[in-house]
């Protein structure tokens, strides 16, 4: 026993000197520094969250800024082959004018033709209507001389048959004992 009162009086003077000493206050003072730093810690922790958030926002507006580019890239290529495409149309546009220009300049053309070739038709429907006109006038003249021809070749012919039947009655006969047709109406 002689030795636990021995330890006991030694740690009741280790307390008596931790009671005077300044221990109690700095493990107070420690106390309050490992809380500060467990304090410390989740506002770390905290401020490492909203780190990685933010890293991962960071990275989020990254690839977006990169699909952006690459779509202001594509919409920059499409529009230089817009930009082409319009040139091309632009110069086809100019072309079909050109040849419409001569077209139009061609119509106008055969329009003065054709107006041209009215005129003559008209003045050929003219000239035939004249020609037929005359042509009918001939005609009917033609028709004229022919039946006067015609009768003509009756009374040659009647002529032709009395003559042959005044021969017949008469017999033989001298031309020049025949008296005139003016004598024989005399008489």
């Amino acid at each position: 026993d002689a030795e636990i009162s021995a330890v006991q009086a030694e740690i009741d003077e280790l307390e008596a000197e931790l009671a005077d000493s300044k221990i109690p206050e700095l493990t107070a003072e420690a106390e309050e520094i490992e809380a500060e730093i467990d304090e410390k810690e989740e506002q770390m922790d905290d401020l490492d969250g909203r780190l990685n958030e933010l890293q991962l926002q960071r990275q989020y507006a990254e690839e977006t800024i990169e699909d952006l580019e690459e779509s202001v890239e594509t919409a920059q290529e499409k529009k230089a082959d817009a930009r082409d495409v319009i040139r091309e149309k632009e110069a086809e546009i100019e072309d079909r004018e050109e040849e419409l220009e001569a077209k139009r300049e061609g119509v106008e053309e055969l329009e003065a033709e054709l107006k041209e070739l009215k005129a003559e038709r008209s003045d050929l429907q003219a000239t035939l209507r004249e020609a037929k006109s005359e042509r009918d006038e001939k005609r009917d003249e033609v028709d004229k001389i022919e039946s006067k021809l015609e009768s003509l070749r009756d009374s040659v012919e009647r002529l032709s048959w009395e003559i042959d039947e005044l021969e017949s009655a008469v017999g033989e006969y001298d031309p020049e004992e025949i008296p005139d047709h003016d004598e024989v109406e005399a008489e």
